[in-house]
């Protein structure tokens, strides 16, 4: 079960002087407003909301140790799954546009908050199906992966390589690079 988060109130969290809360325009009055713009840009699998699966945008607006968890009816309304970069740009684009606020999230792992959503008008914007590696050059040493790839997954790869990752976390096998 989830507790309410202990996290700072919103109105003391400084956003950046050009940032408009969501809310503060009265189009943008919820993000159900823009539900099938972001189906139309990533797919409608891709663009989930709390009513097609509240279980996962619960799980999505919570982080890994239950720290920081969702009062109730503030958990995120909608789920970004990108797969290219491409569709990152568009999503983060609209989003700018229109004042919608956006929380990036990687593995979730993290120990401060920061990926986790504090407001329900937040989109969670994933990085999760971003997970290629581009390239492994043996011989120079570098791997070029996308923000999404698994520390382990990498660790494995460059092992097989006759390489070893430079970092090696508790949570390599749900951390992801971005």
């Amino acid at each position: 079960k989830c507790r309410p988060t202990t996290r700072e109130s919103p109105s003391r969290v400084h956003s950046s002087p050009g940032f408009r809360p969501f809310s503060a325009s009265p189009a943008n009055h919820s993000v159900e407003r823009h539900v099938a713009a972001f189906k139309r840009i990533i797919g409608d699998a891709y663009a989930v909301t709390s009513e097609e699966d509240p279980e996962l945008l619960l799980d999505v607006s919570t982080d890994w140790i239950r720290r920081w968890a969702p009062k109730p009816g503030h958990g995120a309304k909608l789920l970004l799954r990108p797969g290219t970069t491409a569709e990152v740009v568009a999503c983060v684009s609209y989003c700018f546009e229109h004042g919608v606020p956006l929380v990036p999230q990687g593995g979730n792992t993290g120990l401060v908050g920061g990926s986790t959503p504090t407001e329900a008008d937040q989109v969670v914007l994933s990085l999760g199906r971003l997970n290629r590696v581009v390239e492994l050059d043996a011989a120079e040493g570098v791997l070029v992966c996308e923000a999404g790839c698994v520390l382990q997954t990498l660790s494995e790869l460059v092992e097989r390589s006759g390489f070893e990752m430079p970092v090696d976390l508790g949570a390599k096998g749900s951390c992801m690079i971005g």
